[in-house]
């Protein structure tokens, strides 16, 4: 079953659009990547990249994470930031008076409250919002980018 996963990503690369069958690879051949992952003397990461290249793309560590965890990261943020959102918000609009903040709050006609946190973040930490954020293909690696 790994062979088929390297044969699939070699024909299709990492945008393969049959997705459910490259999931159930991956999770029926997690007993084989963690053996692998834990072999002494540790692999290189080159070597678990050639192995197992569906592991290192976003859905494959969130879907290992829930494997291992059973909670899926992506609802749980996403639930984490719902809670928080309004006392972040909050707290920037009345303890922080920096003109980059103000700005951000005063632009505020976005009703993803997510996006907005995201801003004041980055403009209180002086950081530019367009350095972390890269549009690509979910499922890319740091090499297909």
């Amino acid at each position: 079953k790994r062979q088929r996963l390297q044969s699939t990503h070699s024909k299709y690369g990492i945008n393969r659009q049959d997705r459910p069958k490259v999931t159930d690879l991956m999770y029926t051949t997690f007993s084989l990547q963690r053996k692998h992952i834990n072999r002494i003397p540790a692999p290189s990461l080159t070597d678990l990249q050639t192995s197992w290249p569906y592991l290192f793309t976003q859905r494959g560590i969130f879907s290992l994470f829930e494997l291992l965890t059973d909670v899926g990261i992506l609802r749980a943020l996403e639930l984490s930031i719902e809670e928080f959102v309004n006392a972040i918000v909050g707290y920037f609009r009345t303890k922080v008076k920096t003109a980059n903040v103000q700005t951000i709050l005063a632009q505020e006609e976005t009703d993803d409250l997510t996006f907005l946190v995201f801003q004041l973040l980055m403009a209180h930490f002086k950081e530019s919002p367009d350095g972390p954020i890269l549009t690509t293909d979910e499922f890319a690696t740091a090499a297909d980018v």
